[in-house]
């Protein structure tokens, strides 16, 4: 995992009383390899969380890891294209698949809180950098509900404007 990051890839399936997803890692697996093959980040710049089981142990991803990656992107990233600590427009990707709740994003660990639309765009409001652009794909239910509370940067939803 890189220390400089432009993509945030998370994917959750099981949450309590959720059915299991059984998409979410290939749709992670899917999302990078397109990335890649687009040139629009290198292996490098991604980091991903999954709740893929290894072995006979179950894989979680819990709702710390997923405000970490996300405050891993915004803070720590020096973006593709520039941005960070160069001069530049720096490009961010954050990408959710899993289980959606109203505003919420649901973790795997099933002891953890779902996450807001209010806590996303508070941090994004906080953190992202004037430089930067983020796009954000979420892969859930209520997914284009989400950060309808954004303040601080514009957003667009379902252009078909190239963006990279």
């Amino acid at each position: 995992n890189a220390t400089n990051a432009t993509n945030a890839t998370n994917a959750t399936n099981a949450t309590a009383k959720l059915p299991e997803l059984h998409g979410s890692w290939n749709d992670v697996t899917d999302m990078q390899a397109w990335l890649q093959s687009e040139n629009l980040f290198s292996a490098s710049e991604i980091r991903s969380l999954t709740d893929e089981p290894t072995g006979n142990e179950p894989g979680r991803v819990s709702r710390e890891q997923i405000l970490q990656g996300l405050r891993w992107l915004l803070l720590g990233s020096g973006g593709s294209g520039g941005g960070g600590s160069g001069s530049g427009e720096a490009r961010l990707l954050f990408h959710f698949s899993g289980h959606g709740d109203g505003l919420k994003l649901c973790p795997s660990e099933e002891s953890d809180l779902p996450i807001s639309d209010f806590e996303l765009s508070e941090m994004i409001n906080e953190f992202l950098p004037s430089n930067a652009t983020l796009t954000c794909i979420f892969d859930c239910c209520d997914g284009t509900k989400m950060l309808d509370g954004l303040l601080r940067h514009p957003i667009a939803f379902g252009t078909t404007q190239n963006l990279y």
